[in-house]
């Protein structure tokens, strides 16, 4: 397309200023309090399916055993040992 005269702008510039908001945005979700973990399960189902129970479950297990290995958790109310 550059090549024919159909972009009217500096793909690199742009692809420089998308990489820049893709920065400020992921830290900005930084600072968000995402509330409580478990929460993402239950605003899907009126009754959470078996599986989807089995699966949140799981993940709870997991961050309570694993969760001091993630360095991103403080956005979120979660109890870990």
């Amino acid at each position: 397309m550059k090549k024919h005269d159909l972009l009217d702008f500096d793909i690199d510039e742009f692809a420089s200023e998308i990489k820049n908001i893709v920065i400020e945005t992921k830290e900005a979700a930084r600072e968000v309090n995402m509330g409580q973990h478990d929460s993402f399960f239950e605003d899907v189902y009126d009754k959470i399916p078996a599986n989807i129970a089995e699966q949140k479950d799981e993940l709870n297990s997991h961050l309570t055993d694993y969760g001091n290995w993630y360095d991103n958790l403080e956005h979120w109310d979660v109890d870990i040992r």
